[in-house]
């Protein structure tokens, strides 16, 4: 019953009020830009047999799996094996937001409410503003349903004490960190921890006995289970965030987002409830809904006292993080985990978690508490909607809190029966209204309309630009202000920018070197790197770019009209496509090479080290260090040589994602260069013979080869990933091991 009940709503919500956008771009844009590529990327690997390991085609190569966001081994994705990725993107939300609704209904069940105010809870939860808004990220939609399912768990194992729940609390971990909810893990795994101290305490003090404190060790087991589950994602992940911008170190205060201003918020709010404002109109509406909130404040008073608390700390903890005022930020980053990322915001979905479970508390007070509390309820929950009431006076939405003015107490005053239920139903019903019946979602999807086609609009352009290139980078000059650097990956192309939170940070010193600004460090940047290119093409910059192989830029028509065009195009060479001629899809567009920029691999019997990076930044600015002659080696390095350029006589023979063969001729030893990105697990062969691989260039690869004919082999070895999926292997043998051992067991002691 409740499951079809979820299901009906969530669909008519889903049809009316979230599949009807038009605004091509606003808070949607990362849809466009980021998952969509990344998914169908992804897919399209395992569509083809392999593990996307590794992304040859953004930067100079970034991991792919590690990455996170695109959730490869989320057991619900085996869905984008079958069906479009777009369509992959609208069934997911889909079913997630149904997710959301059942898990905290069981949640409310578990808590025994009855099925409507369980529902009540489901509802308010699935449809709030933070988790609405979350359809515009869909690893955070995907994680954060997780939450009550282990809340869940933690609730049956604290009452009956069956260590089978704890199973369900290890797939609540593994399963937030599989789909890519990187800061909802966190915030889910403390939340678990918040939980589980107040469950254990309270009978502890009570009974002064540290007995009931014992039930926190299997606890523990239990989510150190879900992460070993998860391990074949999270090593690799945890590895690439150490080469990254967002370290497991803390950020700088100055690079986490702008707090919410709580006035803005008070107007938003308002705004919303005249019907001025359509959620989810930006990213962190805290809209709870006035109707649950009312119930929230009658669920406070009615609920048991570990559970007041657990909700109140919620709330207390989103409030804050959506506010996120200096001192708490400090206090934030003092907990491990917490400093991880730039929006504190996201935090106000505990809040939303905590709301809606009191919500569902109150609702069930209403219809089956003490009669005194019901009515002390009822009359609190009125008040509350009718003073509400007066923001909704010109137009219909002002039914809401005038029918909860009358729904309330009859739920409260009624007898069991016909009418209590009836009025029951009916609170259910204007939780829905309250949340998403007067507004409606603007913001385009990419499974609405066909609006992913986008994407692939210059699908030709960039087909022949891919060919003509080979495996020399590209870069896109683009105009359009919503641009996806990850379309590169799309068509095959290798370009060294990328749009990816876990960036390579030597390429944001070597990008913030390039145009003049921060050094090696770029420590002062706003905003953490996230493989953007920051600035300027001319100068300096070229210089960079051609150390990255860049021989190719690719101008998009907006900026070829430009005032700038001739500055930006000085020193390249048009490259004229017969195939553009012909095709009305590529008018305007422009192909221009860079006889300069270094070829993907080369050789050199020169070698500089010892050298600070940020001098070697700014000889390399100033023209000072010949590219073509020497390398700049950071470990391992054998100086000197004279300096000859062996690059015609080096070979790529084969290229693949996690395999590169080169041959190279030498008239005396020196190094081979390969401008891909410097990253653990890659290893060189030379002639057959394991060789190390020093960092070259800040970024790049090189192998020290002797004179005469050599063979270069780069092979990919994440053993992060390898390790981790014998963990995650074994974590899942002994899980399904100690299911079937409880099976057998209890059916032993049956007979």
């Amino acid at each position: 019953m409740l499951g079809a009940v979820a299901t009906a709503v969530v669909s008519l919500v889903w049809c009316l009020r979230i599949v009807a956008g038009a605004t091509e771009y606003g808070a949607n844009y990362d849809l466009y830009l980021y998952y969509y590529p990344a998914l169908e990327f992804s897919f399209e690997a395992l569509r083809a047999g392999h593990l996307p390991l590794w992304n040859p085609f953004q930067l100079g190569g970034i991991p792919g799996l590690a990455t996170l966001q695109a959730g490869v081994l989320y057991p619900l994705h085996l869905i984008y094996l079958i069906v479009p990725t777009a369509l992959g993107m609208g069934v997911q939300a889909f079913v997630h937001l149904l997710l959301a609704v059942v898990f905290m209904a069981l949640l409310g069940r578990g808590l025994e409410l009855g099925w409507l105010a369980a529902l009540t809870a489901g509802l308010s939860f699935a449809l709030s503003g933070a988790v609405l808004s979350n359809l515009f990220w869909p690893p955070f939609l995907e994680s954060l349903v997780w939450l009550p399912l282990g809340v869940t768990a933690l609730a049956r194992f604290g009452s009956r004490g069956r260590r089978g729940w704890l199973l369900l609390l290890s797939l609540a971990v593994a399963m937030p960190a599989l789909s890519g909810g990187h800061q909802n893990v966190v915030y889910i795994v403390y939340t678990f921890a918040l939980f589980s101290l107040l469950n254990c305490s309270a009978p502890a003090i009570g009974q002064r006995s540290l007995a009931p404190l014992r039930q926190l060790w299997p606890i523990a087991l239990a989510i150190a289970a879900g992460f070993a589950l998860a391990a074949a994602q999270l090593l690799p992940t945890l590895e690439l965030a150490q080469q990254s911008a967002r370290s497991t170190a803390s950020l700088p205060l100055y690079q986490i987002n702008p707090p919410f201003n709580p006035l803005d918020t008070a107007k938003t709010t308002a705004a919303l409830l005249d019907g001025a404002v359509m959620p989810p109109a930006g990213p962190w509406l805290p809209y709870v809904g006035a109707l649950p909130l009312a119930l929230a404040v009658s669920g406070l008073v009615a609920a048991p006292m570990r559970l007041r608390w657990f909700c109140a700390l919620l709330v207390l903890w989103g409030g804050l993080g959506m506010v996120a005022p200096e001192w708490f930020l400090k206090l934030h980053a003092q907990v491990p985990g917490m400093s991880w990322f730039r929006l504190p915001q996201r935090a106000f979905l505990l809040a939303n978690f905590g709301v809606a479970l009191l919500a569902g508390v109150g609702a069930h007070a209403l219809v089956s508490g003490a009669t005194r509390l019901r009515r002390a309820a009822a009359m609190l929950a009125a008040g509350l909607a009718l003073g509400l009431a007066a923001y909704r006076y010109p137009q219909l939405s002002f039914l809401v809190p005038a029918a909860a003015v009358v729904l309330v107490p009859v739920a409260a005053w009624a007898r069991r029966g016909t009418l209590a239920s009836a009025a029951a139903a009916g609170i259910v019903v204007l939780v829905v209204v309250d949340l998403v019946g007067f507004s409606m979602n603007r913001q385009n999807l990419p499974y609405l309309n066909n609006s992913w086609r986008r994407i692939w609009q210059h699908q030709r352009v960039y087909g022949d630009v891919a060919e003509r290139a080979g495996l020399s980078r590209v870069f896109v000059v683009r105009g359009e202000a919503r641009w996806s650097a990850k379309v590169a990956m799309l068509f095959g192309f290798f370009s060294p920018v990328d749009y990816e939170p876990l960036a390579l940070q030597r390429y944001g010193a070597l990008f913030y070197a390039a145009v003049g600004g921060l050094g090696s460090g770029g420590s002062k940047w706003p905003f953490p790197f996230q493989g953007d290119w920051p600035g300027s093409l001319v100068g300096p910059a070229r210089r960079f770019l051609q150390l990255l192989g860049v021989r190719y830029f690719l101008f998009h028509p907006e900026k070829l009209s430009g005032r700038d065009a001739q500055e930006l195009t000085a020193g390249l060479v048009r490259v004229e496509m017969p195939a553009w001629v012909m095709n009305p899809e590529a008018r305007g567009f422009a192909l221009f090479e860079d006889p300069e920029a270094l070829p993907r691999a080369y050789a050199v019997n020169q070698a500089q080290c010892g050298m600070a990076l940020d001098e070697w930044f700014r000889r390399v600015a100033a023209g000072s260090f010949d590219l073509r002659r020497s390398v700049m080696l950071e470990d391992g390095c054998v100086p000197g040589g004279r300096g000859r350029s062996a690059e015609r006589e080096v070979v790529i023979e084969a290229y693949g994602d996690t395999f590169v063969r080169i041959t190279a001729e030498m008239e005396e030893a020196g190094y081979l260069v390969l401008t891909d990105s410097y990253y653990p697990g890659w290893q060189a062969y030379v002639n057959g013979r394991r060789e190390p691989i020093r960092r070259a260039n800040a970024v790049a690869r090189a192998v020290r080869i002797a004179p005469g004919h050599s063979v270069v082999e780069f092979r990919y070895v994440p053993w992060s990933f390898y390790g981790g999926s014998v963990i995650s292997g074994l974590t899942l043998v002994l899980g399904v091991g100690w299911i079937g051992w409880r099976a057998r067991r209890t059916r032993d002691e049956d007979r």
